[in-house]
């Protein structure tokens, strides 16, 4: 970071030197734009905040011909970018005034990007920090000592953040645009935008070119899941309803945290709704059907619900293998009986896992096209021949699915379906707007004559 800052300084000198009348004019400007941020806290504070740390660092102290000293700091971000400049005459002005100056100059008139404030603020150095803290609360921003910005900001409420799908950077929403055409992806700037458009190498088969119109689709689906018969829909199948949002509704309600509303909330079902089921498929009286769930993590913690499942067909025995690699060693190749079903954890990649061939396989929130691992595990699918079911969170996870199997030449999947079992719950992503729900959606692999 280092490094990076001393940027700032070299650029600084060479316009000094070389074109001093330039130089002239930059510190003009600044002196005219420090002016202008005072009295602005109100609004700095309401300016969309960047989920990072900013850091102030001393620059050096100058001694001009004139006899006066002064000070030059400059700030960056953890990247080591440069946001601003600013210097001043030491003899009137301390160095925590000068850095609070600095800081609603950089928020106000930034170098790159647009006005913005900073999660946190520090400085680089410190003993700097040591005798120069700020106090920054109005500005909606924490100032942090060096080596303590993961420190709980519990004196200032910390708003719900999203994410840029290309570079990552995170802030609050007003920080990004969003593609204009599918409404579904959104962008910290024009350049993010420009190299989504068309990715290059490995990614290029996920540029948003190729994506835009589909996802455009996707979005269309967003009022249809919506419809759910419970009161508290509306709210839970908002859009604004994030992860800051479910916390407060779960609270309310006193469940927060608690039982398998740790995990999972509710789920329903409806006539009507198709199902891709394969005709084939009969359940008789009195038989034990082997059932692989696959992919398991947090399954394991509610094996109630399985329960419930088999007092759905009390007159059939259900025999239910876990298996999955985010299981705790602890419960690994133990089995749980409750009346008519039975539950064996198993901690493996499903294609190692040396089990008894099922009736049936299923997956919940698989992401069959976004693990590499998944190709084995499909490819013993397909020469058991066996019945296999998966949900996921929205359809652009169903068709990067499809898109797998195809591309191990196993086959291929049935169009995603709208599974009536999903949760009633919104799944707000930081990175896009399309809609989420655990197990929204689902779909069956279709094997490829062999």
């Amino acid at each position: 970071m280092d490094a990076e800052s001393d940027e700032v300084k070299k650029y600084v000198d060479k316009v000094f030197f070389e074109d001093p009348e330039r130089f002239a004019e930059f510190e003009e400007d600044i002196r005219r734009k420090t002016e202008l941020c005072k009295g602005q806290e109100e609004k700095i504070a309401a300016l969309p905040m960047e989920d990072t740390i900013w850091f102030i660092k001393e620059m050096e102290t100058v001694t001009q011909d004139d006899g006066i000293t002064y000070r030059y700091l400059c700030m960056v971000d953890r990247a080591g970018m440069g946001i601003g400049v600013t210097h001043t005459d030491v003899s009137i002005c301390s160095t925590s005034q000068h850095s609070y100056d600095l800081l609603c100059f950089c928020t106000l008139f930034p170098m790159t990007r647009q006005a913005r404030r900073p999660r946190m603020l520090t400085y680089m150095d410190k003993a700097l920090a040591k005798d120069n803290a700020l106090d920054v609360k109005r500005l909606g921003i924490k100032f942090v000592s060096p080596g303590l910005s993961a420190e709980p900001m519990t004196d200032i409420e910390t708003p719900w953040m999203r994410e840029c799908s290309i570079c990552r950077r995170r802030g609050t929403a007003d920080l990004f645009k969003t593609c204009s055409s599918c409404q579904a992806v959104i962008y910290c700037s024009r350049d993010c935008q420009k190299k989504g458009w068309s990715l290059q190498g490995d990614m290029k088969e996920h540029s948003h070119k190729v994506w835009c119109a589909k996802m455009k689709h996707f979005m269309s689906k967003t009022a249809e899941l919506t419809r759910l018969p419970f009161t508290f829909a509306p709210e839970t199948t908002a859009f604004a309803f994030n992860i800051i949002r479910c916390e407060k509704f779960l609270e309310e309600r006193g469940v927060y945290n608690q039982g398998l509303w740790r995990r999972e909330c509710t789920t329903w079902a409806t006539p009507g709704h198709f199902i891709p089921f394969d005709p084939g498929m009969k359940m008789c009286a009195g038989r034990q059907y082997v059932i692989d769930l696959v992919g398991v993590e947090k399954e394991v913690e509610m094996l109630q619900v399985f329960k419930e499942f088999g007092r759905l067909l009390p007159d059939i025995r259900f025999m239910i293998n876990m298996v999955g690699t985010e299981i705790s060693k602890s419960v690994d190749l133990k089995t749980y009986k409750e009346e008519n079903v039975s539950v064996t954890i198993h901690r493996s990649l499903y294609h190692k896992y040396k089990g008894s061939h099922p009736h049936l396989v299923l997956g919940f929130n698989a992401g069959l096209g976004a693990y590499m691992t998944w190709a084995a595990s499909l490819k013993k699918m397909k020469v058991n021949n066996v019945a296999a079911y998966f949900t996921d969170y929205c359809q652009y996870s169903c068709d990067c699915a499809r898109l797998a199997m195809e591309g191990v030449k196993l086959g291929t999947c049935t169009t995603p379906e709208i599974n009536p079992f999903r949760s009633p719950f919104r799944k707000v992503c930081e990175e896009n707007n399309m809609p989420w729900y655990s197990n929204g959606f689902i779909y069956r692999l279709v094997y490829e004559d062999i």
